[in-house]
C-alpha cells in the first residue's frame, strides 16, 4: 500500500498453522508522487455464502527505497478492540492487532472511504465482498469461486470426502497441484483427516493448586523424543500452549500428525507469570496411542539450585556445577528429577542422574 492506497496484492486461502510465502511487487515505474509504503493483512472468514472481515494487521515497510523487502511475520487471529476516537459514519472504529494504536473504519455493506460516507456498488458475485482501498475494487470471493468479479466457479471439493468431521477448503489459483485441502478437527489428521493423533488426558491433584487458586496462567505441554543419532538430545516433537487452565477439570493435549506419544511428555505450569515448574506427566517405553497422566506435587522436576545444599556449589559455573549434580538425587528419595538453564535430569533407582539436553 501507498498512504491509503493498494497498488498489489495477493489472496490466499489459509488453515490453521499453514505457512504461506508470496511476493507484493512495487509497481513498475513507480508512482510520481511520495508517501508511506506499508503491508496490509486482512482476515477474513469465508464460506461457500459469506466473507466476512475478522481483523486486520497493518506493518510498515522502512526502506523503500531497496528494490526488495522481506516481511517475516508469525500471525495470532483474535478478535480486534473496538474504539471511539475515528467517526465512521457507516461502519465501526477498529485498532489494528499488531498496532493498537492505529485505529481504521470498518465499513458495512454498499460503503466505503476512510469514513465509511462513499456509497459503494459491489459487483462481487455470490456473497463476495468488495475492498475499496484500490482503483478498482477488490472482490474477496466466497469458497469455491474466484475471478476478478468471482463469477468463474472453482468447487475442487465436490468429490472428497474429508473423515471425521473435516471440512473440505478449495485452494486458490496460485496453487498448481492440489486444489483443496482438508480442514481437520482437533484430534485428526492427515490428507483426508482419516488417522487420529495420539492424546494424553492429564488430570491435576488438588496440591497443585497453590492458595486454592482454581486457574493457571498458562500451560505448555511438551511432548519430547529422543533421536537414535543425536544421543543425549531431547527433540521437541509437539509443543501446546493451553491458557488459563482449570486445574479442577481435565486437560486433553494432542500429539499433533503423530500416531503414538512420544517417549516424554512434561508439562509447563505457570501459576503466575513469574511463577512457574516443570511436571514429568509421563515416561512411555512402547508405542501408545492414549494415556491417562494424573499430575501430583511429587511429578515436580526442580531446578537444582534447590537441590544444592553448598551455597558454594550453586554459585559455580554451569560447566563446574554440573558436575556435583549426583548430590541433588542423594538429597531424598522423592525426588525424581530436577532441571537447569540447559538439561533435564532424571534419577534412577541408583540415585545417580541422566541429563539429557532440553
Amino acid at each position: 500500500m501507498l498512504d491509503d492506497t493498494v497498488v498489489h496484492h495477493e489472496q490466499i486461502v489459509h488453515e490453521s498453522l499453514m505457512k504461506q510465502t508470496f511476493y507484493l511487487n512495487y509497481p513498475r515505474p513507480p508512482p510520481k508522487q511520495r508517501g508511506n509504503w506499508s503491508v496490509r493483512v486482512d482476515a477474513f472468514s469465508v464460506t461457500m455464502f459469506n466473507v466476512d472481515l475478522k481483523a486486520s494487521w497493518l506493518f510498515n515497510v522502512p526502506f523503500s527505497f531497496l528494490p526488495v523487502s522481506r516481511v517475516v511475520l508469525h500471525l495470532t487471529l483474535k478478535d480486534p478492540e473496538t474504539c471511539n476516537t475515528r467517526i465512521c459514519v457507516h461502519g465501526s472504529c477498529r485498532k489494528y492487532l499488531n498496532s493498537p494504536y492505529l485505529e481504521y473504519c470498518q465499513c458495512e455493506e454498499n460503503w466505503s472511504g476512510e469514513r465509511c460516507n462513499v456509497t459503494t456498488r459491489c459487483s462481487c458475485a455470490q456473497g463476495g465482498k468488495c475492498i475499496d482501498q484500490h482503483p478498482t475494487p477488490i472482490c474477496v470471493c466466497s469458497l469455491g469461486r474466484m475471478g476478478s468479479e468471482c463469477h468463474v466457479l472453482l468447487d475442487s471439493c465436490v468429490d472428497v470426502n474429508c473423515q471425521n468431521g473435516g471440512t473440505c477448503l478449495p485452494l486458490d489459483e496460485r496453487q498448481s497441484t492440489k486444489f483443496f485441502i482438508c480442514s481437520c478437527r482437533s484430534g485428526y489428521y492427515g490428507s483426508r483427516c482419516e488417522h487420529a493423533s495420539a492424546r494424553v488426558e492429564i488430570r491435576f491433584s488438588d496440591s497443585l493448586s497453590p492458595n486454592n487458586r482454581p486457574l493457571s496462567t498458562a500451560v505448555f505441554v511438551h511432548f519430547l523424543e529422543l533421536k537414535f543419532d543425536s544421543p543425549g538430545i531431547l527433540f521437541v516433537q509437539n509443543r501446546l500452549l493451553q491458557q488459563h487452565v482449570r486445574l479442577s477439570k481435565t486437560l486433553l493435549a494432542f500429539n499433533n500428525d503423530q500416531k503414538y506419544l512420544s517417549s516424554f511428555i512434561l508439562l509447563q505450569i505457570f501459576f503466575e507469570p513469574d511463577n512457574h515448574g516443570y511436571y514429568i506427566a509421563a515416561i512411555i517405553k512402547s508405542n501408545v496411542t492414549a494415556i491417562l497422566a494424573i499430575i501430583h506435587e511429587s511429578n515436580r522436576c526442580p531446578h537444582v539450585n534447590e537441590l544444592l545444599l553448598n551455597e558454594t556449589i550453586r554459585e559455580y559455573p554451569p560447566k563446574k556445577k554440573v558436575k556435583y549434580y549426583s548430590r541433588a538425587c542423594k538429597v531424598t528419595k522423592s525426588i525424581n528429577c530436577f532441571h537447569d538453564e540447559a538439561y533435564l535430569c532424571f534419577c534412577y533407582k541408583d540415585r545417580l542422574p541422566d541429563c539429557l539436553f532440553f
